[in-house]
C-alpha cells in the first residue's frame, strides 16, 4: 500500500508541537535545579516526544525576530511562546536550526543551556554553533547570520586554521543563495516592514551582509590565505557616523521642507544598521523622532507628523519587542530614553508588553509594569484573554499582572480566572481579589465560599480572613455550624474558625464560643481540633465576652485548649486596664 504524502498544513503542526516542545524543556530547567529528578524526567519526555514528530530526514527551521518559518512557510506568527523561542535564538546570531530524529535529552539540555547564556557572552564563545559543537552536539545544528560567519572566517583566515568542510560550505551556499538579496529601503517609504509577515524573513537575513561582501562571500581554498587587497569585510563604520551627521541635522531642522527627506535618510539608514548589527547602532533615531513627536522639541505640527510617522515605519514589532527586552533586563543610564521612545509609540507596543509580562519572571514583571501604568482599559482586555487561555503557567501570570495593576477594572478581569478549569488558576484569581480587598471582590470571594471545588472554597476563606471584611462573617458563620467530620468538610470549618478570628466582631464570639465548649467521644481528635482553632480564634479577637468564654476553658482537659486559654488571660491582665 502507497503512504499517502503528509498534508503541508500537518507538517507545520507537527514542527510547531517539536518546538513547543523545546520551550517546554527550557521552561523545566528554569523551575526545577540541576540535580531534581523532575527535570531530567521532563528533558527525556520532551525529547522523545520530539523524535517521534520528526520526519526520517529531520527538520530545519528559519529563524527570524518575529518567528520561524519552514519551507518558507511561517509558523504561527500569534504564538507568544514561539515568538519568544524564535527571539531568543535570534539574538544570538542563530539563522537556522536544524533537528534530527536522534535527538538525545543530552543534546537538548546544551541547547537549554545556550538559550540561558546572555547573547554577547554567545559572541565571546565563539557562538551558537561553536557552543554546539565543542559540547559533542549532533543531532541539533545552528548556522548562524552571514555576517556572523564572515567575521568567523575572517579569524580563521588570520589563524592559519583550515575551512570548514566542503559539504558544510555548499549547505551555506546554498542557503544563502536562497535567501536572496534585498535592496535597503528607499528614503521616501516609510511603512510598516512587519505586514509582510515571516515570509520576508530570509530576505532579511541577506541584509545583515556588508554591501562589499559579494567578492569575499566564499570561504577561501585551504592552505590559501584571502588576497591583501580583499579583506574579509567588516561593518563600515562609515555607516554609525552617516547616522550621527544626520541625527545632528535632523535636530537642528526647523523647516518642514528640509526635515521630510531627511527624516526618510534617517529612517533608510537606521533600518540598514539594524539588519546589520541589531539595536545598538540605530538606537539614536528612534530616540530622536520619539523626542521631535513632542511639541516642546518641535513646535511645527507638520514636523511631529512626520517624526511619528518615521517612527512607527522604524518600530515595527520587532525593534519593539528588542526595546522591551532592553527594558526587562534592565536599563543602563544611556539606555533611559528608550522609556519616552515607548511612550511616543502609544498604545502599540501593548500586545508585546503584555506577552512578555506573561512568559517572564516577577522580576521582569516589576520593571515592565512601569511602561504601561495609567493604561489599565487598554491592557484589561488583553489580560482578560489570557487568562482564560488553557495553558496554567500563562493564565496564572495574567491573575498575578492583574492583581499588581490594581485599579477599578481588575476584579471584574480576574472574574473568568474563577471559572478556569485548572486549580492553580483559580487560587491565583482568589488571592488577586484577596489583595485586592474592595467590597465588589469581596462579594465574589464570599460566592467562591459554595464552591463545589473545596480547594477553591478553602483558598476564599483564607483571601476573606486576610481582607477583614466583616460583611463576610454571616457566610463564614454557616460554614462553621454544620456538625460533619468528613475530611474536606472539617478543613473547611477549621479555616472559617481562623478567618472568623480575623475578622473579629461581637457577633462571632458566641458561635466560636460555642464550638470551644463542644465535646464529642467519637471523633474527638478532629473535634479538639476545631476547639483549639476556636480558642485561637477567641484569643485573637480579645473582647471582653471573648475573654468570658476562653476563661470558661482555663481548666479544660485538652492541654492545647487549656495553654491558650491561660495564655490569652494572662496577656490581658497584663494590658492596661485588664481584668484582675
Amino acid at each position: 500500500m502507497i503512504a499517502r504524502p503528509e498534508s503541508p498544513g500537518a507538517a507545520a503542526r507537527k514542527a510547531e508541537d517539536a518546538l513547543l516542545e523545546i520551550a517546554k524543556a527550557l521552561r523545566a530547567c528554569k523551575l526545577y535545579p540541576s540535580t531534581h529528578p523532575a527535570r531530567g524526567a521532563s528533558l527525556e519526555r520532551c525529547a522523545a516526544t520530539i523524535r517521534a514528530l520528526l520526519p526520517g530526514d529531520g527538520l530545519q527551521f528559519s529563524i527570524g525576530a518575529r518567528g520561524f518559518a519552514v519551507q518558507g512557510a511561517a509558523l504561527a506568527l500569534q504564538n507568544a511562546v514561539l515568538r519568544a523561542l524564535a527571539e531568543d535564538l535570534f539574538r544570538r546570531r542563530a539563522r537556522i536550526f536544524e533537528m534530527t530524529p536522534q535527538l538525545t535529552a543530552q543534546d537538548l539540555l546544551h541547547l537549554v543551556e545556550l538559550l540561558s547564556l546572555e547573547a554577547e557572552e554567545v559572541r565571546k564563545l565563539g557562538g551558537a554553533a561553536q557552543i554546539l559543537r565543542d559540547r559533542g552536539v549532533q543531532h541539533i545544528r545552528i548556522e548562524e547570520s552571514a555576517f556572523e560567519k564572515l567575521i568567523q572566517q575572517e579569524g580563521t583566515a588570520s589563524s592559519g586554521e583550515a575551512p570548514e568542510q566542503a559539504g558544510f560550505q555548499a549547505r551555506e551556499e546554498r542557503v544563502e543563495a536562497e535567501v536572496g538579496e534585498v535592496e535597503p529601503p528607499a528614503a521616501e517609504e516609510l511603512t510598516n516592514q512587519f505586514e509582510g509577515g515571516l515570509a520576508m524573513e530570509a530576505m532579511e537575513l541577506q541584509a545583515e551582509q556588508p554591501p562589499m561582501s559579494s567578492e569575499a562571500e566564499a570561504s577561501p581554498e585551504a592552505g590559501k590565505e584571502p588576497p591583501s587587497a580583499e579583506p574579509a569585510p567588516k561593518l563600515p563604520p562609515s555607516q554609525s557616523a552617516q547616522l550621527d551627521q544626520l541625527l545632528s541635522r535632523l535636530e537642528a531642522e526647523q523647516e518642514p521642507r528640509r526635515y521630510m527627506p531627511l527624516a526618510g535618510e534617517v529612517l533608510s539608514l537606521a533600518q540598514s544598521l539594524y539588519a546589520l548589527t541589531g539595536l545598538e547602532a540605530m538606537l539614536g533615531a528612534p530616540v530622536a523622532f520619539a523626542r521631535h513627536a513632542s511639541p516642546a522639541v518641535k513646535p511645527d505640527a507638520e514636523i511631529r507628523a512626520r517624526a511619528e510617522e518615521a517612527l512607527r515605519a522604524l518600530c515595527d514589532p520587532a525593534v519593539v519587542d528588542d526595546l522591551i527586552t532592553r527594558v526587562a533586563r534592565g536599563l543602563r543610564a544611556e539606555e533611559q530614553p528608550i522609556l519616552q521612545v515607548l511612550a511616543a509609540l502609544g498604545d502599540a507596543p501593548l500586545p508585546a508588553i503584555v506577552r512578555r509580562l506573561l512568559i517572564g519572571d516577577p522580576l521582569q514583571r516589576s520593571k515592565l509594569l512601569p511602561l504601561v501604568a495609567g493604561r489599565t482599559e487598554a491592557l484589561f482586555p488583553l489580560l482578560a484573554g489570557a487568562l482564560s487561555d488553557r495553558r496554567w503557567e500563562m493564565a496564572q501570570n495574567a491573575a498575578a499582572v492583574i492583581t499588581e495593576l490594581g485599579g477599578p477594572g481588575a476584579v471584574q478581569c480576574l472574574r473568568p480566572g474563577l471559572a478556569h478549569p485548572d486549580i492553580r488558576v483559580k487560587r491565583a484569581a482568589v488571592r488577586g481579589l484577596g489583595r485586592i480587598g474592595t467590597r465588589e471582590a469581596s462579594r465574589l470571594l464570599t460566592a467562591c465560599l459554595g464552591a463545589r471545588d473545596h480547594q477553591l472554597c478553602l483558598e476564599a476563606i483564607a483571601a476573606l480572613g486576610a481582607m477583614g471584611d466583616r460583611a463576610a462573617a454571616p457566610a463564614l458563620l454557616r460554614l462553621v455550624g454544620p456538625r460533619s467530620t468528613r475530611s474536606w468538610k472539617f478543613q473547611v470549618r477549621r479555616e472559617a474558625i481562623r478567618a472568623l478570628g480575623r475578622i473579629g466582631g461581637e457577633e462571632v464570639v458566641e458561635p466560636l464560643a460555642k464550638v470551644l465548649r463542644s465535646r464529642s467521644w467519637l471523633r474527638r481528635v478532629r473535634v479538639n481540633e476545631l476547639r483549639v482553632a476556636a480558642a485561637a480564634a477567641l484569643a485573637e479577637i480579645g473582647s471582653f465576652p471573648a475573654l468570658r468564654a476562653l476563661e470558661a476553658a482555663a481548666t479544660d482537659r485538652h492541654a492545647p485548649v487549656r495553654e491558650i486559654c491561660q495564655r490569652a488571660l494572662r496577656a490581658a491582665k497584663m494590658q492596661p486596664g485588664g481584668r484582675s
